[in-house]
């Protein structure tokens, strides 16, 4: 009970704006907290990791957090906690309760490149083309056709994410003009 008075009486004194970085309490083993890092790291978005596990004050926190439970990824921004949350859900409550920390859509994230739109056309061509032949009863041109689509498809997609990184740009486009998470699951 003494670490919860401890943590009580430290984060009373804690104001958003002079938030630095996120509080993000995990342990090892977490497929969520696993995925929460590399959407925050890609994002880069500040956090501190806190292993509780390795810390009676940390799990405290988080058991005073959650109701009795040691869930985890457990999240403080400021004084709002949040609980195993999807990506956008987090990046919402960045938005509003430190705004200074929220992500940055780089130049140019959120817009289809010409080398991303060549890579769409290319396929879809190579694509009817090998529904063409095999229509036309050439299966075997078909099927050579196939693999050339698939390599295209990532060749293509590793030259325009290069090109993004060159230019400083998100590597995932997206139309809301905040990166977005492409990991699935609860974060």
């Amino acid at each position: 009970m003494e670490y919860l008075d401890d943590w009580r009486s430290s984060s009373q004194h804690m104001g958003n704006a002079d938030l630095d970085a996120l509080d993000v309490y995990w342990r090892p083993g977490c497929p969520y907290c696993t995925a929460l890092r590399r959407s925050l790291e890609r994002a880069q978005v500040p956090a501190r990791w806190h292993d509780i596990w390795q810390s009676d004050v940390d799990r405290a926190r988080v058991v005073a957090a959650t109701g009795g439970d040691e869930t985890v990824p457990t999240i403080f921004v400021g004084n709002t906690v949040l609980v195993n949350p999807r990506f956008p859900e987090l990046l919402e409550t960045i938005q509003r309760q430190a705004p200074h920390l929220a992500p940055q859509a780089p130049a140019g994230a959120g817009r289809l490149t010409a080398l991303h739109l060549l890579q769409w056309v290319a396929v879809a061509a190579l694509i009817a083309t090998s529904f063409s032949l095999d229509w036309t009863g050439h299966s075997a041109a078909s099927w050579a056709v196939d693999p050339v689509a698939v390599a295209a498809w990532f060749g293509l997609g590793r030259l325009w994410r290069w090109d993004a990184k060159r230019r400083g740009a998100s590597a995932t486009p997206s139309t809301s003009g905040v990166l977005r998470d492409r990991g699935r699951g609860p974060v």
